[in-house]
Parts: C-alpha cells; sequence; structure tokens
C-alpha cells in the first residue's frame, strides 16, 4: 500500500476482526510503514500513513 491508500474488509465476526487488525500491525513492521485501522461493527478500515 502507498500513502494515502484505504484498504476496507467486512469481517465474518470478532475474532476475524482481530485477526485482521493483528495482521495490519505485523504489516507495519514488516514493511516499516505506518497504519491506522478504524473499527464500525465489523467493518474494518486500514490506512496507510506512510513510511516510519
Amino acid at each position: 500500500m502507498q500513502s494515502g491508500e484505504t484498504l476496507t474488509v467486512q469481517c465474518a465476526d470478532g475474532y476475524d476482526l482481530d485477526s485482521q487488525k493483528n495482521t495490519a500491525y505485523a504489516m507495519k513492521k514488516l514493511e516499516r510503514r505506518r497504519f491506522s485501522c478504524r473499527v464500525n461493527g465489523l467493518t474494518l478500515t486500514v490506512t496507510c500513513n506512510g513510511t516510519d
């Protein structure tokens, strides 16, 4: 993902939602980028906020 790009995922349940957030955190460490996560019900929106 490039800075400013957003990805929205519809999760199946709370476990899936937590798993997707953990994946975003892992990508932060692997790609050295900053991500923000917003949750609305079971919808997760991940935004890339640039590099560290």
